[in-house]
């Protein structure tokens, strides 16, 4: 039985800890031992991790207030010595150097985000015969220093993941010498739960007869509800009757809220934060729209796909990836005018039926078995 430890930053809501779970599932029907360690305390979706996966304890060095209680002199003086050493090596980005190396050994140890310092505690604190690190950012964004560690460090991985063709050749615009360490593999997606979990019974829009769209995701410049809004005030003014809810948290919410309501959106646009189960908003809409500038694997467009519903995407390359051969959707560049054109266009249209049968998942399972030797 293989042994394999994934390590990630936690299990908020977001399209990483989404996929992280699905992931875990996939490893529990290979029947292998799986251990996960998290840096952040459990989230919303910690209780959907599989039974079967072992989570660990974080390592850290404590709290200077937790050590201060220790009352056995040498064991506090040495934890003592250990903060200290922790915190001279955050300053320099290098944190996990003061960590233990963990004792155990795995077959395969993965760092399944690119985030924090996930990829490099496993290659410098893991023993494990291979190790994997999974990249979901459609962008590289580190600074000059951060960039010359990871061309050194990423080239020790034996395998890079990336979630797209797109997210692959944005990755070699700055690691060219890592061609034959990526791989792309996209995202597991649960189509049986993100059903029936489609079927809960939430009243999600206030009113029956007008247009109804749902966009879900973090909110922040780089998603493009901003623009979405801009929509709305197009849509406001052409006098359509229509509501739009927004499903997520983040940085930017205060700032849209505040459009709303200086272009008199309030009756038309809600922002109605975290939900771990979005799938009945995506469900009881006309249209699921989504607006990004960016993505590397568009989770929420593949569970409105797996829910067959209408689709009207950004003309970015990992969306148009993720849409190839979907009759149902539309891939608009991103102007206002034609945003505001298709959704009318779709609109007087949703009555014909999108009934498409799509396989999500069957090549990615096949591409991880090998991966994985299984």
């Amino acid at each position: 039985m293989k042994k394999i430890l994934v390590v990630n930053i936690g299990t908020e809501i977001g399209g990483i800890e989404k996929s992280l779970i699905d992931f875990l599932k996939y490893l529990d029907t290979r029947k292998c031992q799986v251990d996960l360690l998290l840096w952040k305390p459990a989230g919303p979706l910690f209780m959907q991790i599989p039974k079967s996966v072992n989570v660990l304890e974080r390592p850290g060095v404590g709290s200077i207030k937790e050590i201060y209680k220790i009352k056995a002199v040498k064991e506090k003086i040495k934890r003592i010595k250990a903060y200290l050493k922790y915190k001279k090596l955050e300053k320099k980005g290098q944190a996990w150097k003061a960590l233990p190396i963990r004792e155990k050994g795995y077959d395969i140890a993965i760092s399944y985000c690119q985030n924090g310092h996930s990829p490099y505690y496993v290659l410098d604190n893991v023993k494990a015969l291979k190790k994997y690190m999974f990249y979901h950012h459609g962008t590289y964004e580190k600074n000059d220093k951060e960039y010359e560690l990871d061309k050194v460090e990423y080239s020790r991985f034996n395998k890079i993941i990336t979630v797209s063709r797109a997210n692959k050749k944005m990755l070699l615009n700055y690691f060219p010498e890592l061609e034959d360490k990526i791989e792309v593999i996209h995202n597991l997606i649960d189509e049986k739960a993100i059903h029936e979990k489609a079927e809960e019974t939430v009243k999600c829009f206030k009113k029956q007869n007008e247009l109804k769209i749902t966009t879900v995701g973090r909110l922040s410049a780089e998603k493009g509800q901003q623009f979405a809004l801009q929509v709305a005030v197009e849509l406001k003014n052409k006098g359509i009757d229509f509501e739009w809810i927004f499903v997520g948290d983040g940085p930017e919410k205060e700032n849209y809220i505040k459009y709303v309501k200086e272009n008199e959106l309030q009756e038309y646009c809600y922002f109605i934060g975290n939900r771990e189960n979005p799938y009945p908003y995506i469900q009881q809409a006309d249209i699921y729209v989504q607006t990004s500038f960016v993505e590397a694997d568009p989770i929420t467009i593949k569970e409105a796909k797996i829910l067959n519903k209408k689709i009207i995407a950004s003309n970015i390359p990992a969306i148009c990836e993720a849409l190839e051969g979907v009759k149902s959707a539309e891939i608009v560049s991103l102007d206002v005018a034609a945003f505001v054109e298709n959704i009318e266009t779709t609109f007087s249209n949703i009555n014909i039926s999108c009934n498409e049968k799509i396989d999500i998942n069957e090549k990615s399972k096949e591409l991880m078995d090998k991966l994985f030797e299984f």
